[in-house]
């Protein structure tokens, strides 16, 4: 079963597992572990708005940290979009 479908330790529901993967795709990103944070994001279900928002500002923050600021924008812009709505 992938970690992003699991509920979280101590209890949870699965949006709040999921949501604590886009913070484990960050921490691979800040180890310049880009691929398995690009994974992780992956396969990180999308199951609220919220989610849709981090996963794409996640996928945003990867990129940058990987020296691709032209590749972080549309990400960057999507989540920021997303969330004004």
């Amino acid at each position: 079963m992938p970690p992003s479908s699991r509920s979280p330790p101590g209890g949870g529901t699965p949006a709040t597992g999921a949501e604590l993967e886009t913070q484990v795709a960050r921490a691979r990103g800040l180890q310049e572990r880009f691929d398995e944070a690009d994974a992780v994001l992956s396969t990180t279900p999308v199951l609220s708005a919220a989610l849709t928002v981090r996963v794409a500002l996640e996928r945003g923050r990867v990129r940058n940290s990987a020296g691709d600021p032209a590749a972080a924008r549309p990400g960057a812009r999507a989540g920021m979009d997303r969330a004004a709505l």
